[in-house]
């Protein structure tokens, strides 16, 4: 399995569907994985599969809690010996915990008594038994009924060479300090071991040792605690866990109240309660518990594995599970599934070898048939059966093996002002939008594809470009810093304008055939050719066409040069400034009707002075005028050719 963040994102169905597929799947095998999850929520569950053990988050989300072995085993907190791991509800401080490494510690109103450890079994307090079995090495030992050892020593001597030449009698006997070794010994009332008392086992580190200063019996690793004449029951520590075995009967436990809690005997684990409820804590925290009606769990969830189910009825009739592939609510019983989202209200019928069946406040509005579907009000619907008599605004023919048909003109209409519209009209397909607000498609990719879907016409990608294609092939596409175009631009026939947002336009227009570039301030709605300045060639005769209803001034380095007004005049910016030609660079010929020239408002190099003169052609003679006294003079010519 794997683990999920538990966040389920908005995505198309195949994709949210996964994705809840893969939180579902970390659910049931509580988040099963060799790392931990990388989202954590307090009180999460996590298997770990490295480890081999079933983890629970803290209620402050800050570490793990370690609760059981993945194969089942149970793992306790140590514990101590005020709040012992194993404990009792009513009594907080009397349990089991460990107080180090391969010890098992019995405690009893907060102060520790037994002690079970790798050599053997530590009691503090008084030793009271019917029989011992073994050696036995304390201070002090009290014995009510028959004690029986294969032998006795003294501080170390044999009790037979203690008591050599000694007969006791049934009579009290005071202060013996030693006794040899004894093949038997008959103690009638109290025994007192003023010092340990330790019981050696037959195999080396297996003992039993009372400690009377610390009031405890040990039982050493693998020595077994045993009740009943056949070993009925038993108690062990074998160094690394501790198990108590009862082969015969019943394990019975009797008290009004059972409360078991960590060995430091603090968080609450487990509480059974006479006439009550049965309680299931974790860190402290209260998970679960019985009810008069039930079990009622508290901010818990329920982690069942694959294949592993949820069983309702007495013959098991409604199981809830997961198989590992898919999750069933199955109703394997008699009647039928009913879902009910409160009481006396039917949501949905599902009927065994029968229909289908849902409603909307309790009123059944859908039910399936071995031939379709019975709906009961308006329907919305991808296929009917049937001639559609019953149907109200469709207005056309209805049926077909996909769907819902609609006869020519006949309009599938949205919005309570019917603002958008859907129809075929017999012999275009328009999807028209006639009310407020725009025509919004949502998607994270829009394909727009030819009929047998084989050809793309349109893609539009979120967070990416635009793309348009002619006969599949890309040819223009959107880009951060505009368009890129791939292969040629074409202006279409017939006025077709191409602009700017710099009120700049490309355009073709229709009479004569001529493409141009124009700029100018404003369209007014009407043929571009008659508006601003227009730049381009005349298709026709392949001259390069400059087009202005108004003056056109030249401009060179920032300058005004020259102007060609609206009359056709080619004008310099300004009087005496600037010349035709130069020095170095000369006009080979100047064709002109009248010459007129004039220094007008300026001096000439001779006697400086201004004037203003024309010449002219005639027949056979050229003419020089005085604009300024209107006197005519004729040039004297002399034939030379």
């Amino acid at each position: 399995m794997a683990t999920h963040d538990y966040v389920l994102d908005n995505a198309t169905g195949a994709n949210f569907r996964s994705d809840l597929n893969n939180a579902l799947a970390a659910i049931v095998s509580n988040n099963s994985s060799s790392t931990e999850p990388s989202t954590k929520y307090a009180y999460q569950w996590w298997a770990d599969t490295n480890e081999g053990v079933l983890k629970i988050r803290n209620s402050a989300n800050d570490g793990w809690v370690t609760l059981l072995q993945l194969d089942g085993t149970l793992t306790l907190e140590d514990g101590t010996n005020s709040a012992p791991a194993l404990g009792f509800r009513d009594d907080l401080n009397t349990g089991i915990f460990s107080s180090a490494a391969d010890t098992l510690d019995v405690t009893c109103g907060g102060t520790t008594r037994g002690s079970f450890s790798s050599s053997g079994l530590t009691v503090t307090g008084n030793v009271t038994a019917t029989t011992f079995v073994g050696n036995i090495d304390a201070v002090d030992g009290d014995f009510d009924g028959t004690l029986e050892a294969d032998a006795i020593t003294v501080a170390g001597v044999a009790l037979s060479t203690v008591i050599a030449g000694t007969t006791l009698t049934q009579a009290a006997q005071t202060n013996i300090t030693s006794l040899g070794t004894l093949t038997g010994l008959t103690v009638n009332g109290t025994t007192e071991f003023t010092a340990n008392v330790k019981f050696d086992g037959g195999t080396a580190g297996r003992d039993v040792t009372f400690l009377r200063s610390s009031n405890l019996l040990r039982f050493q690793d693998n020595t077994t605690f045993s009740l009943g004449d056949d070993d009925d029951f038993s108690a062990f520590h074998d160094g690394s866990k501790t198990r108590f075995i009862n082969d015969t009967g019943n394990l019975e436990l009797q008290s009004d109240n059972y409360i078991f809690r960590d060995k430091d005997n603090g968080d609450l684990m487990m509480k059974l309660l006479h006439d009550a409820a049965v309680e299931l804590y974790y860190d402290n925290s209260k998970k679960a518990e019985t009810t008069s009606l039930g079990l009622q769990l508290t901010n818990a969830h329920i982690f069942l594995n694959d294949s592993y189910y949820v069983s309702y009825g007495t013959g098991n009739d409604l199981l809830i599970y997961h198989d590992g592939s898919d999750s069933y609510i199955s109703n394997v019983g008699t009647g039928e599934l009913i879902i009910q989202p409160t009481t006396n209200e039917t949501a949905a019928v599902f009927r065994t070898n029968g229909s289908v069946e849902l409603f909307h406040d309790n009123s059944k509005k859908l039910e399936t048939s071995s031939s379709g579907v019975t709906v009961t009000g308006t329907c919305t619907a991808t296929a009917f059966s049937g001639d559609g008599s019953g149907l109200t605004g469709v207005g056309g023919a209805v049926g077909g093996n996909n769907g819902v048909d609609f006869n020519d003109s006949v309009k599938a209409r949205f919005g309570t002002g019917n603002d958008l519209e859907i129809f075929h009209d017999g012999s275009n397909s328009f999807i028209k939008d006639i009310g407020t607000g725009d025509l919004v498609i949502t998607t994270n990719t829009l394909h727009i594809n030819n009929a047998n879907n084989d050809e793309n016409m349109i893609k539009a990608i979120m967070d990416n470009e635009v793309e348009l294609y002619f006969n599949n092939v890309e040819k223009l596409n959107t880009k951060a810093t505009g368009i890129n175009v791939i292969g040629n631009v074409h202006a279409a026939p017939s006025g077709t304008t191409f602009a700017t947002d710099n009120d700049t336009y490309v355009f073709q227009a229709a009479a004569p055939s001529q493409a141009y570039m124009s700029t100018y301030a404003a369209n007014d709605g009407t043929n571009l050719f008659n508006h601003g300045f227009h730049f381009g060639i005349d298709t026709a005769s392949a001259n390069l066409i400059v087009r202005q209803s108004k003056p056109i001034y030249f401009y060179t380095n920032d300058s005004h040069r020259l102007t060609l007004d609206a009359n056709g005049h080619l004008l310099p910016a300004a009087t005496n400034s600037f010349d035709l030609g130069s020095t170095s660079k000369k006009w080979r010929n100047v064709f002109t009707n009248d010459l007129n020239l004039s220094n007008e408002g300026g001096a000439n190099d001779v006697d400086s002075t201004w004037g203003s003169f024309k010449i002219q052609e005639g027949h056979h003679d050229l003419f020089l005028i005085n604009n300024r006294t209107g006197k005519k003079f004729k040039f004297n010519l002399t034939e030379v050719s």
